[in-house]
């Protein structure tokens, strides 16, 4: 390729940005999920173990209205655990997203890469020809000075 920083040369390095820049949204969309789940589980441990202090506290006999303080609890708990579901089910939807914009942009730079090399090779096989026929030129040249002398 030529020194000149020719339009093919813009086009990969704005390819090579912007797969670069999908790869890092892309871990940061993975370690948002992540987060997310362990938001998730930490929820449904919590929720566990609330769950075991209410039946330890049951066989101890309850009074109704700690019993009532429980279940409101566990209510609210609950909820709180289906907005996480949803936080987590966003978040795997994004990171889905994302993977498909790191796919279509790697496909692009591939695309420019696979012109590179068919550029390169095209310029190789010219040049091949080229020097092959200066060689076959210097070898009738020879040939004929060889063969003029000789008459």
């Amino acid at each position: 390729m030529s020194a000149k920083h020719s339009p093919l040369d813009t086009l990969i390095d704005l390819a090579q940005k912007r797969t670069e820049s999908a790869v890092r949204s892309l871990g940061e969309l993975q370690t948002q999920r992540t987060q997310a789940g362990h938001q998730l589980e930490a929820l449904y441990d919590y929720k566990q173990d609330y769950r075991q202090r209410l039946q330890n506290a049951m066989r101890n006999g309850v009074p109704a209205a700690h019993y009532q303080n429980y279940e409101q609890f566990l209510t609210v708990l609950d909820n709180v655990i289906d907005q996480q579901q949803k936080v987590v089910l966003t978040a795997d939807q994004q990171l889905e997203q994302g993977r498909e914009q790191w796919r279509q942009a790697k496909r692009k730079q591939d695309s420019f890469d696979t012109l590179v090399q068919r550029q390169q090779k095209t310029l190789a096989l010219q040049q091949q020809r080229r020097e092959q026929r200066q060689t076959d030129e210097q070898s009738i040249r020879a040939y004929l000075r060889a063969g003029a002398g000789t008459f």
